[in-house]
């Protein structure tokens, strides 16, 4: 049976975490390639498995000078976007209680007086932080200020006005798969 694109992109992050789950130094290397390579959820997924570990399996593989070398990571180069998450409005049907479980965001505290909200995807160097809107920033440890895991106490996802939606069209969102 040919394989089609979408069955291709539905196993590719399949792929990327039997790679990291393979503790051969070759795997390491083919993550790094993935990364390399392609783009999108894939390409941060496999950069999470390297950042996640990178240090453990693999002390002296300088898995560091690879990165740096493909130009996925290097800390002298990294642009920050500060993205402040907006203040939850009047909604009675909260995100982050009703819908979005254990989605709750942290505030990054930079070096340089800026600060960034998102999910906390990894909490190693460098730190791998997911702003609202989806954009993975790769933040080295050195330009944090404290710790990356200051719970923000609410989450990052927009609440119902600036998507234009009424309390009723979140309360029929919700409702919906309950149909199913």
């Amino acid at each position: 049976m040919p394989s089609t694109p979408l069955a291709s992109a539905r196993a590719a992050p399949n792929g990327v975490t039997a790679l990291g789950l393979n503790a051969a130094l070759e795997a390491s290397q083919a993550l790094v390639t993935v990364a390399a390579r392609l783009t999108g959820m894939v390409r941060d997924f496999a950069l999470w498995w390297r950042f996640n570990d990178k240090d453990s399996p693999w002390p002296t593989a300088s898995v560091n000078a690879a990165l740096k070398a493909r130009g996925l990571f290097d800390p002298n180069q990294v642009s920050l976007y500060p993205s402040i998450a907006p203040e939850a409005g009047p909604t009675a049907l909260r995100s982050a209680a009703e819908i979005v479980h254990g989605d709750d965001g942290v505030a990054v505290d930079l070096t340089d007086g800026t600060r960034t909200h998102g999910r906390l995807l990894t909490p190693s160097d460098p730190v791998m932080i997911q702003p609202m809107g989806g954009l993975t920033q790769l933040v080295p440890a050195a330009r944090i200020k404290g710790s990356p895991r200051k719970p923000l106490g609410r989450s990052v996802m927009l609440s119902a006005e600036p998507l234009g939606l009424s309390t009723q069209d979140i309360a029929d969102i919700v409702a919906y798969p309950k149909t199913l």
